[in-house]
């Protein structure tokens, strides 16, 4: 009895010191508590306190938060938020991290401001990179292997660097007949970190990778076709001739992967999928079958259109009709009419046909033929007629090599051109109401190197691009049998590259985009024939996707920038913000761009010079949609090569921007670049 009193007794006193505790840590708490906890408090701002350095960006930071500015702020969001901070440390090698967060409350404004304080305390390094499992793969793929290994000791931890060497490794494995090789769910990856100080390291990591099922080698066996709802008679022929891997072949996911890419070139195909049927071990093979599904063999389409022509923007609509199994064989028929306006004096009408062959020769070969009448009113003074034949085979090269497309163009254009107005151009003057008629035949050769991650809005790569073109040989040719055929001859080369590159470290919401065109046509020959370049075929400086200070075809170092020059060269450098970023509304599609143009266009490159570079600089607004940006730019010439010396630069007469007309406001469908 006298034990049970005492025993109450003791429970009693340690409840009484809890409490007592707690209310103590409560009362120091509640400095950081509002007066009334039924206030609602808006974030008013989010701030970063670094108690030792500050090595990750802000940024980053900020857009793995929930929290955001001028939102209810909740604790609970702030305690998460605190935790998703420490594991984006974590996982970028501050293990050691102390992250811990204060409030500091306005009661009159409803307002709080939330901060994080931050200690990193050392980024851990890689010491020791360990790849298990891999013993009885064949020597020359795991040399390939050991040549695509990106981790290196002396790295600085990274999580998403370990995820992307454990998708090389799986992907050379898979692609090389080790069907089942996967990463070791049990011990897959083990990193043993050493702390400065201890057994002699220095803030070090030792990373283990370890693999199963890669010791055995699979081939492709039988491939089975299946078109679903086969009415229009599509022969199994037409899909396996767009296999890129035969019977007996090592297995491989890319090429299945390229085979279902081939399927899409088929305009009458749908979707096509390639998906495991049997799996023999007796025999390490693979059966496969190809599910089909077909879209309408015809169709007759109205559309809208949004497209810069010559550094013009034009608004256009049209209808076309689609046959997607013209003659069998999978290729497709096109023909329509196509209508664009930029304003009363400057528009044009299309008609046009084409024929898309998918496989020509092989899958990596297809085939185009376009033929096009257009009635193009270039500018007040020039209207130009046009029938166009174009023959196009593109092929592509290989995903792995710099490289990984090219195509040739082979044209034959019949030029008719009406003179409205009389123009003078150097020493030559066409007087109004004249026709001349002109052929034209071009053979070009463009290869391809483009590693962009998306059409309309690229965040990450390069692409690069060089064309070479020769015009003149078969009106040349035609001209010893009719000596009343006027042509130009000359030699054109044409160099783009464009970059972009996601400052916010995958997040794609800072890009920094950059291009730079050259291009020269060389002219050559003499004689009653040939004629200078039409500006049909020139260059042209100003406009939504060129030196956006300047409107479309008023930029250039020439006598008559609205018939263009032989030689250019341009560049532009932006920076892209998705200013809102972490709304769920209709502003979340809103980019803000800030920009510089500079380049120009001269008559002959022996013209260029240096202090002639024009420079535009401006900001602009995107909106993304289905079909791309929508593009709003105002454009300010920085410096104006052209004008008066005192008036050259923009800061120099600043008061004058507007009444001098020293912008220009561009619109457009799309990324200038």
């Amino acid at each position: 009895m006298h034990f049970t009193k005492n025993w109450k007794f003791l429970v009693l006193s340690v409840f009484v010191i809890i409490l007592c505790s707690n209310r103590e840590v409560l009362a120091q708490r509640r400095t950081d508590f509002p007066d009334s906890l039924r206030i609602q408090y808006t974030v008013d701002d989010i701030t970063f306190e670094f108690k030792t350095s500050e090595t990750l960006d802000k940024n980053s930071i900020l857009y793995i938060l929930s929290l955001q500015k001028d939102q209810v702020f909740k604790r609970r969001t702030f305690e998460e938020d605190r935790l998703r901070i420490k594991k984006y440390y974590f996982d970028n090698g501050f293990f050691d991290v102390v992250v811990d967060t204060s409030a500091q409350y306005d009661n009159e404004a409803e307002t709080v401001i939330a901060n994080f304080i931050i200690i990193e305390n050392g980024r851990y390094t890689f010491d020791k990179i360990t790849i298990l499992g891999l013993n009885k793969v064949s020597p020359d793929v795991l040399g390939s292997i050991n040549k695509s290994l990106t981790l290196k000791t002396g790295d600085f931890y990274n999580r998403d660097a370990i995820i992307a060497e454990t998708g090389i490794i799986l992907g050379i494995l898979q692609d090389n007949g080790y069907f089942y090789a996967s990463l070791d769910t049990a011990n897959g990856t083990i990193v043993s970190k050493y702390p400065t100080g201890s057994q002699g390291y220095g803030n070090k990591v030792n990373l283990q990778l370890s693999f199963i099922g890669a010791d055995k080698q699979y081939h492709f066996g039988t491939t089975k076709i299946n078109i679903k709802d086969n009415k229009y008679g599509l022969k199994d022929d037409l899909i396996i001739r767009g296999l890129s891997y035969k019977p007996g072949d090592l297995y491989s996911k890319t090429q299945i992967s390229i085979s279902e890419r081939n399927f899409s070139n088929i305009s009458i195909v749908q979707s096509g999928r390639i998906l495991i049927d049997t799996l023999m071990d007796s025999s390490s093979t693979i059966n496969l079958k190809v599910e089909i599904t077909l879209n309408k063999k015809y169709e007759v389409t109205p559309n809208l259109v949004a497209v810069d022509i010559d550094n013009l923007f034009f608004g256009g609509a049209g209808i076309q009709y689609f046959d997607r199994n013209f003659l069998g064989g999978g290729r497709t028929f096109q023909i329509g009419v196509q209508g664009y306006l930029h304003s009363k004096d400057i528009n044009r009408v299309d008609f046009s046909s084409t024929v898309f062959q998918p496989y020509l020769f092989n899958y990596r070969i297809t085939g185009t033929y376009n033929l096009k009448f257009i009635f193009y009113n270039f500018d007040k003074s020039l209207q130009f007629t046009t029938i166009q034949n174009l023959f196009r085979f593109y092929y592509i090269i290989a995903p792995y090599t710099f490289y990984n497309s090219a195509y040739s163009d082979i044209t034959f254009d019949l030029l008719r051109t009406k003179y409205k107005e009389t123009v003078i151009s150097g020493t030559d003057t066409s007087l109004s109401g004249t026709i001349t008629n002109q052929m034209n035949s071009i053979i070009g050769f463009t290869i391809v190197h483009d590693n962009t991650n998306d059409v309309f809005s690229p965040t990450k790569g390069l692409y690069h691009s060089i064309t070479l073109e020769n015009a003149g040989l078969l009106p040349r040719l035609v001209s010893i049998l009719n000596s009343n055929i006027s042509y130009s001859q000359y030699f054109k080369i044409y160099l783009l590259n464009k970059i972009f590159h996601d400052i916010t470290g995958g997040k794609a919401t800072q890009i920094v985009a950059g291009q730079i065109k050259l291009g020269d046509i060389i002219e050559y020959g003499k004689g009653a024939n040939v004629v200078p370049v039409a500006p049909l075929y020139k260059f042209f400086s100003g406009g939504s996707s060129s030196l956006r200070g300047w409107n479309a075809k008023e930029g250039g170092i020439l006598e008559s920038p609205e018939t263009g020059g032989t030689f250019l060269f341009e560049g532009s450098l932006e920076m892209r913000w998705k200013t809102f970023a972490m709304n769920q509304n209709f502003f979340k599609n809103i980019w803000t761009v800030y920009f510089l143009d500079f380049g120009n266009v001269w008559e002959k490159d022996k013209y260029f010079r240096f202090s002639q570079i024009a420079l535009a600089v401006g900001l602009g607004i995107r909106y993304d949609t289905f079909i791309g940006p929508l593009r709003l730019d105002l454009g300010f010439k920085l410096y104006d090569p052209t004008a008066e010396q005192n008036k050259k630069w923009l800061f120099k007469d600043l008061h004058n921007t507007f009444k001098d007309h020293k912008f220009a406001v561009q619109f457009g469908l799309g990324n200038a670049f």
